[in-house]
Parts: C-alpha cells; structure tokens; sequence
C-alpha cells in the first residue's frame, strides 16, 4: 500500500495483495490474497487477481491478453453470427 490511499468502512484486502497509491477504495470491498488493485475500486464487492509466475516476458503476453479478452469475445461472437447466417 502506498500514497494517499483511502480504503472506505468494512473493507478487507487479503494477504500478499498490492494496493497502488494515491486512490480510494469504497466502503464494503474484499480484496482476496494476491491482489492487485491499480486502478481505484468505487463499487462494493469482491475483487480478485494474481497470476502463477512465469517468466516475464510470457507474462507480458498474458496481462496483453488477459486485458483485451472481452473484446475479442464480442468479435467472435460476431464472426460466428455472420458465418451462421451465411448457411
């Protein structure tokens, strides 16, 4: 934890977790073990993340992918209406 970090009432932020500084987190969050939160956090709930270790430059690649995964979801979907259409 660094910064000026604010973390709001009934908040609980696991072991091993990293928390960036200079953000707020809102009231009733759980953080679970080996999390990283970069960003602040302004809805209530559970938050989890923590990738097993690998060598950096795969995990590059994986945090690229990982980021991007919803987007390409909404492409296959889409791919796969115009291919069902065209039968």
């Amino acid at each position: 934890m660094a910064g000026s970090l604010k973390i709001g009432r009934y908040c609980m932020i696991g072991g091993a977790s990293v928390i960036n500084g200079h953000m707020e987190i809102c009231d009733k969050v759980t953080v679970t073990g080996m999390g990283m939160v970069m960003r602040p956090i302004t809805e209530p709930g559970v938050y989890s993340s923590g990738i097993p270790l690998q060598p950096n430059k795969a995990w590059r690649k994986t945090a690229a992918l990982v980021m991007n995964i919803d987007e390409m979801s909404k492409r296959l979907k889409a791919l796969e209406r115009k291919l069902n259409n065209q039968d």
